[in-house]
Protein backbone atom coordinates (compact mmCIF):
# COMPACT_ATOMS: atom_id res chain seq x y z
CA UNK A 1 0.00 0.00 0.00
CA UNK A 2 1.21 3.83 -0.58
CA UNK A 3 1.56 5.74 1.88
CA UNK A 4 0.59 9.66 1.83
CA UNK A 5 4.50 10.46 2.05
CA UNK A 6 5.21 8.07 -1.11
CA UNK A 7 2.47 9.57 -3.49
CA UNK A 8 3.04 13.01 -2.60
CA UNK A 9 7.38 11.62 -3.42
CA UNK A 10 5.56 10.87 -7.00
CA UNK A 11 3.90 14.06 -8.09
CA UNK A 12 6.65 16.43 -7.65
CA UNK A 13 7.86 16.01 -11.19
CA UNK A 14 6.12 16.70 -14.78
CA UNK A 15 4.38 13.72 -16.94
CA UNK A 16 5.87 13.32 -20.35
CA UNK A 17 2.62 14.30 -21.65
CA UNK A 18 2.83 17.68 -19.66
CA UNK A 19 6.18 18.14 -21.62
CA UNK A 20 5.41 17.35 -24.66
CA UNK A 21 2.22 19.96 -24.56
CA UNK A 22 4.21 22.69 -23.15
CA UNK A 23 7.00 21.91 -26.13
CA UNK A 24 4.31 21.72 -28.61
CA UNK A 25 2.76 25.21 -27.44
CA UNK A 26 6.21 26.90 -27.36
CA UNK A 27 7.12 25.60 -30.65
CA UNK A 28 4.21 26.43 -32.37
CA UNK A 29 4.48 30.12 -30.74
CA UNK A 30 7.78 30.86 -32.32
CA UNK A 31 6.69 29.43 -35.66
CA UNK A 32 3.96 32.43 -35.26
CA UNK A 33 6.58 34.89 -33.82
CA UNK A 34 8.62 34.19 -36.84
CA UNK A 35 5.83 34.38 -39.00
CA UNK A 36 5.06 37.77 -37.60
CA UNK A 37 8.53 39.25 -37.98
CA UNK A 38 9.08 38.27 -41.55
CA UNK A 39 5.86 39.67 -42.84
CA UNK A 40 6.33 42.90 -40.89
CA UNK A 41 9.97 42.80 -42.75
CA UNK A 42 8.18 42.28 -46.17
CA UNK A 43 6.26 45.13 -45.36
CA UNK A 44 8.99 47.38 -44.51
CA UNK A 45 11.03 46.83 -47.26
CA UNK A 46 8.02 47.28 -49.68
CA UNK A 47 7.31 51.03 -47.56
CA UNK A 48 11.02 51.67 -48.18
CA UNK A 49 11.01 50.91 -51.90
CA UNK A 50 8.12 52.79 -52.51
CA UNK A 51 9.68 55.77 -50.78
CA UNK A 52 12.05 55.36 -53.25
CA UNK A 53 10.68 55.43 -56.18
CA UNK A 54 8.08 57.89 -55.01
CA UNK A 55 11.47 60.23 -54.33
CA UNK A 56 12.81 59.75 -57.88
CA UNK A 57 9.69 59.92 -59.87
CA UNK A 58 9.79 63.56 -58.18
CA UNK A 59 13.12 64.48 -58.47
CA UNK A 60 12.51 62.90 -62.21
CA UNK A 61 9.92 65.15 -62.74
CA UNK A 62 11.51 68.34 -61.55
CA UNK A 63 15.16 67.86 -63.60
CA UNK A 64 13.27 66.81 -66.74
CA UNK A 65 10.87 69.49 -67.12
CA UNK A 66 13.55 72.25 -66.23
CA UNK A 67 16.32 71.00 -68.85
CA UNK A 68 13.74 70.27 -71.07
CA UNK A 69 12.50 73.99 -70.67
CA UNK A 70 15.87 75.73 -70.38
CA UNK A 71 17.04 73.54 -73.39
CA UNK A 72 18.50 75.50 -76.47
CA UNK A 73 17.65 71.79 -78.82
CA UNK A 74 16.60 68.61 -77.99
CA UNK A 75 17.30 66.01 -80.19
CA UNK A 76 15.68 62.14 -79.93
CA UNK A 77 17.61 59.24 -80.60
CA UNK A 78 17.16 55.66 -81.31
CA UNK A 79 13.77 55.12 -82.43
CA UNK A 80 12.07 51.87 -80.63
CA UNK A 81 11.48 49.25 -83.12
CA UNK A 82 7.74 48.57 -81.27
CA UNK A 83 6.68 52.09 -81.05
CA UNK A 84 5.60 54.62 -83.54
CA UNK A 85 6.88 58.14 -82.66
CA UNK A 86 8.78 56.61 -79.80
CA UNK A 87 12.17 57.13 -78.80
CA UNK A 88 14.78 55.32 -76.20
CA UNK A 89 16.98 58.35 -75.23
CA UNK A 90 16.86 61.99 -75.39
CA UNK A 91 19.50 64.72 -75.84
CA UNK A 92 19.07 68.42 -74.55
CA UNK A 93 21.67 70.86 -75.80
CA UNK A 94 22.68 73.88 -73.63
CA UNK A 95 25.48 75.51 -74.85
CA UNK A 96 28.09 73.37 -75.24
CA UNK A 97 26.76 70.99 -72.95
CA UNK A 98 24.84 68.10 -73.81
CA UNK A 99 22.51 66.06 -71.15
CA UNK A 100 21.35 62.70 -72.17
CA UNK A 101 18.48 61.02 -70.73
CA UNK A 102 18.52 57.17 -71.13
CA UNK A 103 16.90 54.14 -70.07
CA UNK A 104 18.99 51.90 -67.89
CA UNK A 105 18.22 48.57 -66.42
CA UNK A 106 15.83 49.32 -62.80
CA UNK A 107 15.49 52.95 -63.78
CA UNK A 108 16.26 56.08 -66.23
CA UNK A 109 19.86 57.67 -66.34
CA UNK A 110 20.60 61.61 -66.59
CA UNK A 111 24.33 62.19 -67.37
CA UNK A 112 25.67 65.70 -67.72
CA UNK A 113 29.55 65.30 -69.11
CA UNK A 114 31.89 67.95 -67.52
CA UNK A 115 33.79 71.13 -69.26
CA UNK A 116 36.76 70.70 -66.90
CA UNK A 117 38.59 67.77 -67.19
CA UNK A 118 39.24 67.61 -63.33
CA UNK A 119 35.82 67.15 -62.46
CA UNK A 120 34.12 64.01 -63.51
CA UNK A 121 30.81 63.41 -64.86
CA UNK A 122 27.57 64.15 -63.39
CA UNK A 123 25.20 60.75 -63.09
CA UNK A 124 21.77 60.68 -61.88
CA UNK A 125 19.87 57.47 -61.79
CA UNK A 126 16.47 58.29 -61.07
CA UNK A 127 15.11 54.05 -59.22
CA UNK A 128 12.10 53.58 -61.21
CA UNK A 129 11.02 49.22 -60.40
CA UNK A 130 9.24 47.33 -62.98
CA UNK A 131 8.58 50.41 -65.42
CA UNK A 132 9.49 51.04 -69.15
CA UNK A 133 10.33 54.30 -70.36
CA UNK A 134 10.15 55.98 -73.54
CA UNK A 135 10.20 59.55 -75.18
CA UNK A 136 7.77 61.13 -77.13
CA UNK A 137 8.17 63.84 -79.51
CA UNK A 138 4.92 65.74 -79.83
CA UNK A 139 6.48 69.46 -80.99
CA UNK A 140 6.49 71.63 -78.88
CA UNK A 141 6.27 69.17 -75.58
CA UNK A 142 8.27 66.45 -75.22
CA UNK A 143 6.49 63.74 -73.04
CA UNK A 144 8.56 60.86 -70.90
CA UNK A 145 6.11 57.84 -70.90
CA UNK A 146 6.16 55.85 -68.00
CA UNK A 147 4.96 52.08 -68.32
CA UNK A 148 4.42 49.01 -66.11
CA UNK A 149 7.30 46.72 -67.60
CA UNK A 150 4.94 43.63 -68.31
CA UNK A 151 2.78 44.75 -70.34
CA UNK A 152 5.65 47.56 -72.30
CA UNK A 153 5.40 45.39 -75.73
CA UNK A 154 1.73 45.00 -75.25
CA UNK A 155 -0.65 46.46 -78.18
CA UNK A 156 -2.59 48.44 -75.95
CA UNK A 157 0.11 50.62 -73.95
CA UNK A 158 -2.41 53.38 -73.40
CA UNK A 159 -4.63 51.28 -70.30
CA UNK A 160 -0.60 50.40 -68.94
CA UNK A 161 0.84 53.65 -68.64
CA UNK A 162 2.06 54.54 -64.88
CA UNK A 163 2.88 57.95 -65.21
CA UNK A 164 3.41 60.82 -68.26
CA UNK A 165 5.67 63.77 -67.84
CA UNK A 166 5.59 66.54 -70.21
CA UNK A 167 7.38 69.20 -70.72
CA UNK A 168 7.62 72.73 -72.94
CA UNK A 169 10.71 73.09 -75.07
CA UNK A 170 11.83 76.44 -74.05
CA UNK A 171 14.34 78.14 -75.97
CA UNK A 172 15.16 76.41 -78.61
CA UNK A 173 13.25 73.75 -80.38
CA UNK A 174 13.51 70.00 -81.81
CA UNK A 175 16.57 69.12 -83.87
Amino acid sequence: MITQQQHVARRQGFTLVELLIAVTLLTTMAVFGFHVISLMLSIQRSNMESGTSAVSMSRLTERFRNDVHNADAVRFVKPKLQADGAFESLEIDFGRTTITYQSVEGGLERVVPSQNPNRPVERDIFRLPNLATEFVDEQPIVGLLLHAEASFEATSRKEDLVRRIDAVIGRGGVK
